[in-house]
């Protein structure tokens, strides 16, 4: 049985067509579990609805304490052999479940699958061939999830999310594996990387399963105040996995070129940010702060000689304390983004 967890937080518009898309799939063998992270909204009613209704979903009503919360919850409460995560304004494709359970992957512990946006146009079931990796590989797999990097070249999948994949129960269970309920932001990176340090074998099916909406009131598209202070604390868990599965110096170049990304997002989208309400003191102060912080102050050592020329030369500005030339670099970086609608 696969059990489908599905996080629901102020998405009434988006729910019933993200469970429809469920109950559409042409296996058969699966449970849903809604869980309400605390809906100001219709959600929680809509959730009720659906369960009384199909007798293989469950609902589970709680307070909000965030999607990490939410999703262990359904970790705690899920029966399934394979474990897969869906957002609750997300769609999945019909025969997502039953590649799945496909004999073929049945000695698989991750299965990963591609992804389109709402805007994009796909052009259905690709036939590539299927990519496996196994423990050897485990460098490759965590230098392409530090790096946002692509498994195959003209595939479209994100090593960064939980949606899109299937996941072994026994093998979350076996090692207690969790979304970190104190990050906000990239806690599904440290969940997936303390998973696939852990799997033995990992399948790539190249095939679109998974359809994101991109909305604009998403986390990652709204102002937030204490990004810096996440970012730390993301930084120390990461740095943790890494070093206990004794991978961080075959990854290590990977994982300083992912520190100053987010190092780069930390001026973008929260110290710069366009929408934040901080004075210019604010921000030098903010600014102060991180260059306190050794993990970043490491980094910027490699800045010269990794990673795209516009962060470089963020990053190179940072470092000489131009915080002038830091604010235009994010201010212009952020308006595109936003006109791109990649934030």
């Amino acid at each position: 049985m696969i059990s489908i967890i599905i996080p629901v937080y102020n998405t009434e518009k988006y729910l019933s067509r993200c469970v429809d898309s469920v109950l559409r799939s042409e296996c058969r063998d699966y449970e849903i579990i809604l869980v309400n992270d605390g809906s100001t909204d219709h959600s929680a009613r809509i959730c009720q609805q659906y369960s009384e209704r199909y007798h293989h979903i469950k609902f589970i009503d709680g307070t909000h304490q965030g999607v990490s919360a939410a999703r262990n919850t359904g970790i705690r409460e899920s029966g399934g052999e394979w474990i897969v995560f869906v957002d609750s304004d997300d769609r999945i494709s019909p025969r997502f479940l039953t590649m799945i359970g496909k004999k073929d992957y049945q000695d698989q512990d991750l299965l990963i699958f591609d992804f389109a946006r709402n805007k994009e146009r796909h052009t259905g079931i690709r036939k590539s061939t299927v990519r496996y990796y196994g423990r050897e590989d485990w460098p490759e797999l965590a230098a392409c999830l530090l790096n946002t990097g692509q498994l195959m070249k003209g595939g479209n999948t994100s090593l960064l999310s939980p949606w899109g994949k299937a996941y072994k129960r026994d093998l979350i269970e076996r090692y207690m594996i969790r979304f970190a309920a104190d990050i906000a932001i990239c806690e599904d990176r440290l969940f997936n990387m303390e998973y696939i340090l852990r799997v033995k074998t990992c399948a790539y099916i190249p095939r679109t399963v998974y359809y994101v909406q991109m909305r604009p009131d998403s986390v990652m598209r709204s102002f937030n105040p204490g990004y810096l202070e996440n970012d730390v604390r993301y930084q120390r868990y990461l740095r943790h996995i890494l070093m206990k599965n004794n991978v961080f110096p075959m990854v290590k170049r990977a994982y300083y070129n992912s520190v100053l990304t987010n190092m780069a997002d930390v001026l973008i989208r929260g110290i710069f940010n366009p929408h934040g309400q901080e004075d210019s003191g604010e921000k030098r102060e903010a600014c102060r702060r991180m260059r306190e912080y050794a993990v970043y102050k490491t980094a910027l050592r490699h800045n010269g000689g990794m990673g795209i020329w516009p962060r470089r030369v963020l990053m190179w500005a940072f470092e000489r304390k131009c915080y002038g030339m830091v604010e235009l670099i994010c201010v212009v970086s952020y308006r595109i983004l936003e006109k791109s609608r990649r934030l």
